[in-house]
């Protein structure tokens, strides 16, 4: 395409996108209550979530940091991840994980000067090893996941704890 027929295309295009949209409030469904969602830049406490639910907001796009999660080989720490999971769910605000981020054991030196962990797994190794993240985080959080079962009673004659 040159650039002459560059605004005839564009013309085109927005043309398209109007005739796409609906002609009549009637045609428009109204959005649940919830439909609304934020992708917040920075972490979140107890009260945002609060703030959110006030506010409309059913849902949050969050960053499951695989290099903090896994940041030794096949041990994972779910620790700020379950809280932050719990906190939204305490007020009623459904979590959309994005997994992200490359730990440096899973990538090479090279791919670790030139972007940190922004680099995707480049070894097939790596990229099992993401898989098995993946996989380890749906078995947690996914539907039924065990973050959501109840905790077993512990057995009788057991001691209360601390």
């Amino acid at each position: 395409m040159n650039r002459r027929s560059l605004p005839s295309a564009l013309a085109v295009l927005g043309a398209t996108c109007l005739l796409a949209l609906p002609t009549s409030a009637g045609a428009q469904g109204k959005a649940p209550k919830d439909f609304f969602g934020v992708a917040p830049q920075s972490g979140l406490v107890d009260e945002d979530f609060d703030l959110m639910k006030a506010d409309g907001v059913g849902s949050t796009r969050q960053l499951f940091l695989w290099a903090q999660i896994e940041s030794i080989p096949g041990v994972y720490d779910w620790g700020p991840t379950d809280t932050l999971v719990r906190e939204a769910g305490d007020a009623g605000i459904e979590v959309f994980p994005v997994l992200y981020g490359t730990p440096a054991w899973a990538q090479s030196a090279k791919l670790q000067r030139k972007c940190g962990v922004t680099c995707g797994p480049a070894t097939a190794e790596a990229r099992q090893a993401f898989a098995r993240f993946a996989a380890a985080a749906v078995e947690r959080y996914g539907p039924g996941g065990v973050f959501f079962q109840p905790l077993a009673d512990p057995p009788p004659g057991t001691p209360p704890g601390p």
